[in-house]
């Protein structure tokens, strides 16, 4: 509608047809192959997120399991070492507890541990030493209240 124009009625908006009538079992026909030469276009998966594999998991002993549960401030987000006892693709079974579990490799991480033979070496020699901390008060400057750590080393 625009101001100063006659009211239209929607019907007269279309134009009249110049075709001629069809049959309906020829409108059929047409509408049926047009509907086969119809191609579906690919659909999209907004929801799929990749997860990150470490390469390491194909050949590891161990792993560490991620925690899937909420979690109070400044606990550790792995569990773990845990030895893997088989693998797929997509699972390990591993060794919890005494215990076999199968758990996916999304929570997953390979554990790298040192072998047992750097333990049976001899440690360094420790020689004993005692560190006495003094705090001192130094009056002699303007601050009289500000304090130095002074750290004093004897050896026994």
């Amino acid at each position: 509608m625009v101001f100063g124009k006659t009211i239209v009625l929607p019907g007269e908006f279309f134009e009249p047809s110049s075709q001629t009538p069809i049959n309906p079992s020829e409108f059929l026909l047409r509408l049926r192959e047009t509907f086969r030469t119809l191609k579906p276009t690919p659909a999209s998966c907004h929801s799929s997120t990749s997860c990150f594999v470490h390469t390491a998991l194909k050949t590891c002993s161990h792993v560490f399991v991620r925690v899937e549960e909420l979690k109070p401030s400044l606990t550790a987000p792995y569990q773990g070492p845990f030895e893997v006892l088989s693998r797929t693709d997509k699972h390990f079974t591993i060794k919890i507890n005494d215990r076999t579990s199968t758990i996916s490799i999304d929570r997953l991480k390979p554990a790298f541990l040192l072998n047992d033979t750097d333990s049976t070496k001899e440690p360094f020699p420790v020689q004993k030493v005692t560190i006495w901390l003094y705090f001192l008060l130094d009056l002699i400057k303007m601050c009289p209240y500000q304090r130095r750590l002074a750290l004093v080393v004897r050896s026994d």
